[in-house]
């Protein structure tokens, strides 16, 4: 018979913060997100921190405790660390979310060394059973840093022992959890006799109950295909120990990692050492997606002189790029290239009206200032750009243009052109 493990990290953001941020580790501390508490590690939770307060409530009754905004990217990558271990173990793996994975690994105790390393950080823990479920409420009821194993066949007598306060860690709400108490189903084995219908019609979470409570979730686990990496590496003939001999080496070796990422971006470096006592290695999250090449060899370089110290002799340099991905499209302009259907009616009026219809012309995309980034030109032409100090056409000298010719009055048959502020709007019959 199949089983399966369940892992927990509770309050992941949390567990996240005090992995990147060491210093973190054994200090309360909470993360909010739009204003309100989403996570709190134990310490903080011992305190009394709960989730959904708002960050001025936390902060008025706990001033001790620290306050860090929710930040994606480096929770993404603490998850990415996490999944890469596991698979190291075994690779049918389905994310559940992040701070929750289900697990086909044989034998289960493979995996209490990750849970000791891992507990240090915040509470991690995990459960194996017959079923997916029963997996995931033994995790939940495991101690931290330690994995709860239901026996073969023992899944009914586990629930047995499991209150439905339980539930809530799982998403049923007070309120079910309440009326439950009311009906005097105290155990999830006490649900086990009522169908999926009965549930439904009195629990809004009835069709979570009636999962929990049968156990009878069996499918097979998935298998995980883990996130791409770019990885270079370069074996010294001899053991090097001034920074002069590895910065060249670095370079190059970033350079080509650089070049793998063919139009991807990259928002995680790691630098690894190996030295003729061990092993260094240092991550760096860069501040936003990136693929510049002069950023990424900036951020190796001062990554690895932050590895570097005295009677540090290296044998093997390694890069690592992760957290890539493609960055999100952006509609390009839509008179490059020339649509043919629009040519024809612009050279018209751009004929009729000389130099009333504007375009934008970059001048320095890279400058912070407006007026040296670009200009306004004629549409169908290409005059040169003012210089610095130049007026450029305004809204109301164009106004002021199309008001003295009387040709714009409309009629009945003759298509008019009102000028509205930013732009050009064409009105007659269709």
């Amino acid at each position: 018979m199949a089983r399966f493990l369940f892992l927990y990290i509770a309050d992941f953001p949390a567990w996240a913060a005090a992995v990147n941020e060491p210093q973190l580790r054994g200090k309360p501390l909470l993360i909010y997100r739009s204003g309100r508490v989403i996570a709190a590690n134990a310490v903080a939770r011992t305190l009394g921190v709960q989730s959904g307060w708002t960050l001025h409530k936390a902060q008025s009754l706990f001033p001790e405790v620290l306050s860090l905004p929710y930040h994606t990217a480096a929770t993404g990558l603490a998850w990415e660390d996490v999944i890469t271990a596991l698979y190291r173990l075994t690779p049918c793996i389905e994310v559940v979310r992040p701070g929750s994975a289900l697990l086909d690994l044989t034998p289960e105790t493979a995996i209490v060394p990750l849970l000791r390393r891992w507990n240090a950080y915040g509470t991690t823990q995990a459960g194996a059973a017959d079923d997916r479920t029963t997996a995931e409420l033994a995790a939940l009821c495991a101690q931290p840093g330690t994995i709860h194993c239901v026996m073969t066949g023992a899944s009914h007598d586990f629930l047995s022992t499991v209150p439905v306060e339980r539930l809530a860690m799982v998403g049923v709400g007070s309120h079910t959890i309440e009326r439950l108490g009311w009906f005097g189903w105290q155990t999830l084995a006490h649900l086990k006799l009522l169908s999926e219908r009965q549930l439904t019609a009195q629990f809004p979470e009835g069709e979570v109950l009636f999962r929990y409570a049968q156990a009878s979730s069996t499918g097979k686990v998935a298998t995980f295909v883990p996130p791409p990496t770019i990885s270079t590496h370069y074996a010294f003939d001899e053991i090097v120990q001034e920074p002069h001999d590895v910065e060249p080496v670095l370079r190059l070796i970033t350079e080509t990692a650089w070049q793998q990422l063919r139009g991807r971006t990259t928002q995680m470096l790691t630098v690894q050492v190996q030295t003729s006592t061990g092993k260094l290695r240092r991550r760096r999250i860069l501040r936003e997606p990136t693929a510049d090449l002069q950023a990424l060899q900036y951020a190796a370089h001062r990554t690895l002189m932050s590895l570097l110290g005295a009677g540090v002799f290296i044998t093997r340099l390694e890069i690592e790029l992760a957290g890539l991905a493609h960055p999100p499209a952006v509609q390009g302009n839509l008179f490059s290239p020339p649509r043919p259907s629009i040519q024809g009616v612009l050279r018209a009026l751009d004929a009729r009206f000389p130099g009333v219809m504007l375009r934008i012309k970059p001048l320095n995309p890279q400058s912070p200032l407006p007026e040296e980034a670009y200009c306004l030109v004629p549409v169908n032409g290409d005059e040169a750009a003012p210089l610095p100090g130049q007026r450029k056409p305004t809204t109301r000298s164009i106004q002021r243009s199309i008001k003295r010719r009387p040709s714009l009055k409309p009629t009945t048959k003759q298509k008019s052109i009102k000028q509205r502020p930013g732009r050009l709007l064409i009105e007659g019959e269709p």
